[in-house]
């Protein structure tokens, strides 16, 4: 049986998801989220390498959030310096699992570039905490995400994954 998600966790007020904002400064500027193992599977350095190309296209300011340990944490914290992304990109850390609907719930969307998932837990409790996913084509993922639908799929393309995440922070804007 594939593993459930605890409803209660996504049962958020406003005022959290607005604590979540302002302690990550991002309450004037769009919230972007991922939740994951920070390990090479997880495919996280991809999308370091697409929000670097996503500043350059939408051209705003923006807050990343990457919720999560592993072991590839301190290489993906100096990619993202290299990358130039130290103002956009905080790594939270390990964040309990009964407070991480208050970060879905404070999310604008909701980035996801795995190439191995079996359930997609995590794309499920984005759908719990209301955030829009924006994910790259795999096995598990395709079986949640209808592109277009409720989030957007994308081949493993840097650029074009960009592309994607800026238009949608580009039509939230409105």
């Amino acid at each position: 049986l594939p593993t459930g998600i605890e409803r209660g966790n996504f049962e958020i007020s406003q005022e959290q998801a607005r604590d979540v904002r302002q302690r990550y400064g991002a309450e004037d500027m769009p919230l972007l989220l991922t939740v994951s193992r920070m390990a090479h599977e997880k495919n996280v350095s991809f999308l370091l390498e697409s929000l670097a190309k996503v500043r350059q296209i939408y051209g705003k300011p923006f807050r990343m959030l990457m919720v999560g340990d592993g072991p590839d944490m301190e290489s993906l914290r100096k990619q993202s310096e290299r990358l130039g992304l130290s103002e956009q990109v905080v790594f939270t850390g390990t964040v309990p699992n009964e407070r991480i609907g208050e970060y879905f719930k404070a999310a604008d969307g909701f980035l996801f570039a795995s190439r191995t998932e079996t359930q997609g837990i995590v794309v499920l409790e984005a759908f719990a905490g209301a955030a829009p996913v924006i994910a790259v084509r795999a096995s598990g993922v395709e079986d949640l995400v209808d592109d277009g639908i409720n989030g957007i799929l994308t081949e493993e393309d840097t650029q074009e994954y960009a592309q994607a995440v800026a238009e949608y922070l580009a039509e939230t804007d409105n």
